[in-house]
């Protein structure tokens, strides 16, 4: 089960997903019940939702959940790496627990914050004028000068690009990965003091706060984030108007919602969500992520280690092949979990495979 599950995944790196599924479905079959199997369920799963087949994508989870899989609990909340400790509703109302009490805060300083947007959209709009907001949200205003999702301007997220079926998607940084540094002053003060669970956050790693910008005609594709350790605000800056039956909206679990100037959607991005704006208008927000209220406050460091560990585990298991029983030790130090008691050495290089940058004829 675990030399299929490994040849899965060499599979997948070399794009033959058609192929890679079988070998993921024999080591299901094949793996005994009292071994772990989420990873392989997670990978089964993930073939099918980067190429938006959600369907599917959905069913596998269901098979892990009906199977006993600790992974999962619902078929649309499918991140590859969980806590038990966070759990909840896919959407957040106003009176549902955990709702932060400082989207208050940051509606009555709306004006503030939707200005110094408007000033980096546009430098003609002074600060503390905003413009007539709808004035400012046609085509010809998308700030395509700004850095793309999942651009080289930030270490982390570099794949967020690859949800995006058609359109363009722009982000400015405030905080997190990528932030630069006082370029929205009056905004970053107010996060920082009504909002220091989404600060503590990015400083830990786990997530970012930006104003984001999706362009007209702009659709990304159902996903599920890589963690549920958090909760995702987007506060409404620039809305398009709803005309001729096309719609501005984001799908999470299976309700649709849209937003309005001013106002605040709460979701966890753990459930399968999407976005699709067909109007001729970009539409803005202030996208702030912060910790899932449900983890206690002496627990989220334990917390988003143990994920960048497991993490990190994941990642060198894909470059170590299995080995048989008597060589496990070396597959030990390929993992890099035991050094050589000679050279003291993990010796990962030696053992972990590697594309060959050049392909030789006669090998």
């Amino acid at each position: 089960a675990r030399r299929c599950h490994f040849l899965g995944m060499c599979l997948i790196d070399d794009k033959r997903v058609h192929d890679a599924r079988i070998y993921f479905l024999r080591a299901l079959r094949t793996i005994p019940r009292d071994h772990p199997f989420d990873s392989v369920f997670v990978d089964f799963m993930l073939s099918y939702e980067e190429v938006n087949d959600m369907k599917q994508a959905r069913r596998i989870s269901q098979w892990a959940i009906d199977s006993g899989s600790t992974i999962w609990c619902d078929k649309y909340q499918r991140p590859g790496f969980i806590t038990s400790y966070a759990n909840g509703k896919a959407y957040l109302c106003k009176t549902d627990p955990g709702y932060p009490v400082w989207a208050k805060e940051l509606k009555k300083r709306f004006s503030v914050i939707q200005g110094e947007f408007l000033h980096l959209l546009n430098p003609h709009n002074r600060l503390g004028r905003p413009a007539a907001c709808k004035e400012n949200c046609n085509a010809n205003n998308h700030p395509s000068h700004w850095p793309k999702v999942g651009g080289s301007h930030r270490q982390s997220g570099r794949d967020d690009d690859k949800v995006v079926s058609r359109g363009d998607w722009r982000e400015l940084v405030l905080f997190g990965n990528g932030a630069r540094e006082n370029i929205a002053p009056q905004t970053q003060k107010i996060i920082e003091r009504y909002c220091p669970d989404a600060v503590s956050l990015c400083n830990s790693g786990g997530g970012e706060i930006i104003f984001s910008v999706l362009a007209p005609h702009t659709h990304i594709s159902a996903h599920c984030a890589s963690t549920n350790i958090r909760l995702t605000a987007h506060l409404g800056l620039a809305v398009p108007t709803y005309r001729n039956n096309k719609r501005c909206a984001i799908r999470v679990r299976d309700s649709w919602y849209t937003w309005e100037e001013g106002e605040f959607i709460i979701f966890d991005d753990s459930f399968e969500h999407e976005v699709i704006n067909e109007t001729d208008e970009f539409r803005a927000v202030l996208l702030i992520r912060f910790w899932h209220p449900s983890i206690p406050l002496d627990k989220r460091n334990v917390t988003i280690q143990d994920i960048l560990v497991e993490r990190e585990e994941t990642e060198k298991a894909r470059f170590v092949p299995p080995l048989p029983e008597r060589f496990l030790y070396v597959e030990e130090r390929g993992m890099g979990n035991s050094v050589c008691p000679s050279c003291s050495q993990t010796a990962t290089s030696q053992i972990r495979m590697k594309t060959p940058l050049v392909h030789d004829s006669n090998v």
